[in-house]
C-alpha cells in the first residue's frame, strides 16, 4: 500500500519557483525561501503550500532549460579589531545568533558559534548513544580556517533508511593548535554538552584531537581512512620500489564492484592485526624494502587504536570510517559562496544550512520532504491535515517533545530467569513442559514472498504487486 497520499503542489508555488529559476537563484536557496514564505510547517496551513522536495525543483530545472547562477560582489577584508566589535555587536542584537565566543588576543582571533539544539542532539546521539562526532578544516571560505562538527540525526532516516548528517558546532580561528581547539571543546562543556563524548573522527589532525581530549577524558578517536591511505601512498612514492598497488590493497582491501578484499584495516581485535601484519613482511620488503619497519613504528599503534574493527565497534560504525559526511556538508556551504567572504558575512549562510535542515525535519513529522521518521520516532509521526488543522502552540508543544523524546531501551526492565534462584542447572518439572509437536502438524501451505517495488512518485513507498498461493 502506499505510505502517503499524493498532493498536489499548489500552482502558485509552481510558478514562483519557475520565476526564482529564471532569475537564477539556485534551487537550494529557492526550496528553503518557498517553504519559509509559505510559513514553514511550523506556521503553513497545508501541504501542499510548500516544495515537495529538492527533485521537484531539479525537474523543473531540467524541464523548462533553467541554468542557476550565483553572483556575489564582496570584498574580503583584513581580520581586524573593527570586524571583531562588529560581531559583538551583532550578538548582542541577535541573541538567537549561532555566535557565542569571540577571543582576540596578540596570537589568536577565534570564534564558536552553535546553538542549544545542536548541543541537545550532540548530547543525545553522541554522549548517550556513541555515535562519532566528525570534524574537518576549510579554508577558502573566509579568511580564518572554519573547523565544523557534523553528527548523524537518529530521529530521521533518508530513502536509503541511512539517518542524515546534521551541522554541527564550528570554529572559526587563524590556528591549528591543540590549545585552540582545547578552547572550542571546553566552550561547547560550559553551555551543556556532556563530557563523556565517546567518539571523535578527524583526518589525522593530531591538535584536533589531543585539544577535545582535554575536555572529554574519554574520548576514542576514529581516523578517516582515505586521508591515512592518501598519506601511506605518498609515503610508499618517496620510498621507492614497486608493489605499491599491492600494499595499499594489503593494508586497505579493495573492491572492484564484484568481489571484496578485506585488508589489515578490517582486522577483528589487536592480535589479529598484529598476526597479519607480521605475515606480510617478507612480500613487502621484497616489493619496497623498509616501508614495512616504517608502517610497524608509525601506523601500527594508530590502526589499533582508531581503525580496525574492534576500535569502532561501539561507535556505530560498522564498515572502515570516511570523513565523507562533513566534507559532503563543506560542499554545500561552498557552493553558496562564489568568494571569501568577512566572518560576519559567512555566519548567515550556516544559520542558513542549519535552518534547512531543521524545516525538513519538521516536514518528516508528515511524511514530507527528503527525510522520514526512524521506527522509534513513528509515535510522533501524523497525517498532513491533523497536522495543518493544530494551532501553533500545538505544533511548537509536538515538535519540542519529538526533539526531546529518548525512546526506551529495549529489554531495559527485563530481569533474568535466574534471578533469586539457586545455582547450577535447574530442572523444569513435567507438568510445566508443552505438550509434543510433530512435524507434520506444523507444515503450512508455503507461499512465495511478496514482492515490493519503488514508485516513483514516492521514494519512502513501496506497493505489493501480487500473493501467490501454491496450496492451490
Amino acid at each position: 500500500m502506499k505510505e502517503t497520499p499524493f498532493l498536489r503542489t499548489e500552482k502558485r508555488i509552481i510558478n514562483t519557483m519557475k520565476d526564482n529559476l529564471k532569475n537564477g537563484e539556485r534551487p537550494q536557496d529557492i526550496y528553503i525561501n518557498n517553504i519559509e514564505s509559505s510559513g514553514g510547517p511550523m506556521n503553513g496551513t497545508s501541504v501542499s503550500s510548500f516544495p515537495r522536495n529538492m527533485k521537484q525543483i531539479y525537474n523543473l530545472a531540467q524541464k523548462n532549460k533553467f541554468e542557476t547562477i550565483d553572483i556575489r560582489d564582496t570584498e574580503v577584508d583584513d581580520v581586524t579589531v573593527d570586524e571583531m566589535l562588529q560581531i559583538v555587536k551583532h550578538m548582542k542584537m541577535n541573541p538567537e545568533s549561532l555566535i557565542k565566543n569571540v577571543v582576540l588576543t596578540p596570537n589568536e582571533y577565534f570564534i564558536t558559534a552553535f546553538d542549544d539544539q545542536q548541543i541537545n542532539d550532540i548530547n543525545m546521539f553522541c554522549t548517550t548513544k556513541t555515535r562519532p562526532l566528525v570534524m574537518d578544516t576549510t579554508f577558502d571560505v573566509c579568511d580564518l580556517w572554519l573547523t565544523d562538527t557534523a553528527y548523524q540525526n537518529l530521529r530521521l532516516v533518508n530513502s536509503k533508511g541511512d539517518h542524515p548528517w546534521f551541522y554541527g558546532p564550528c570554529l572559526l580561528h587563524m590556528q591549528k593548535t591543540t590549545e585552540t581547539f582545547a578552547r572550542f571543546a571546553l566552550d561547547m562543556v560550559v553551555s551543556g554538552l556532556k563530557n563523556t563524548l565517546g567518539f571523535l573522527g578527524t583526518d589525522m589532525e593530531k591538535a584536533m584531537y589531543e585539544g577535545f581530549k582535554i575536555a572529554f577524558p574519554e574520548l576514542n578517536s576514529l581516523l578517516c581512512v582515505k586521508h591515512i591511505r592518501d598519506a601511506d601512498k605518498r609515503k610508499l612514492s618517496k620510498i621507492g620500489g614497486t608493489g605499491h598497488q599491492r600494499i595499499l590493497r594489503d593494508i586497505y582491501g579493495s573492491n572492484d564492484g564484484i568481489t571484496k578484499e578485506l585488508g589489515l584495516a578490517s582486522s577483528l581485535d589487536k592480535d589479529d592485526f598484529q598476526a597479519k601484519l607480521s605475515s606480510l613482511k617478507e612480500i613487502w620488503d621484497s616489493l619496497t624494502d623498509g616501508f614495512h619497519n616504517w608502517f610497524s613504528r608509525n601506523r601500527a599503534s594508530k590502526f589499533i587504536e582508531c581503525v580496525i574493527e574492534s576500535a569502532r565497534e561501539s561507535s556505530g560504525i560498522e564498515d572502515l570510517f570516511y570523513n565523507n559526511a562533513i566534507e559532503s556538508l563543506h560542499s554545500s556551504l561552498k557552493s553558496k559562496i562564489s568568494e571569501k567572504k568577512k566572518v560576519i558575512e559567512l555566519i548567515p549562510f550556516i544559520e542558513s544550512l542549519i535552518k534547512r535542515q531543521r524545516l525538513e525535519e519538521e516536514r518528516a513529522i508528515t511524511k514530507s520532504g527528503d527525510w522520514r521518521l526512524s521506527q522509534e520516532y513513528k509515535c510522533f509521526e501524523m497525517d498532513s491535515r491533523a497536522w495543518y488543522a493544530m494551532k501553533q502552540h500545538e505544533r511548537d508543544d509536538h515538535v519540542a517533545r519529538f526533539r526531546k523524546y529518548i525512546p526506551k531501551t529495549k529489554d531495559l526492565y527485563k530481569i533474568s530467569g535466574a534471578v533469586g534462584r539457586k545455582p547450577g542447572s535447574q530442572k523444569s518439572r513435567k507438568r510445566n513442559l508443552k505438550e509434543p509437536v510433530f512435524v507434520e502438524e506444523r507444515v503450512l501451505p508455503s507461499k512465495i514472498p511478496k514482492l515490493c517495488v519503488k514508485k516513483t512518485g514516492d521514494q519512502f513507498s513501496s506497493q505489493v504487486l501480487k500473493d501467490f498461493d501454491l496450496s492451490k
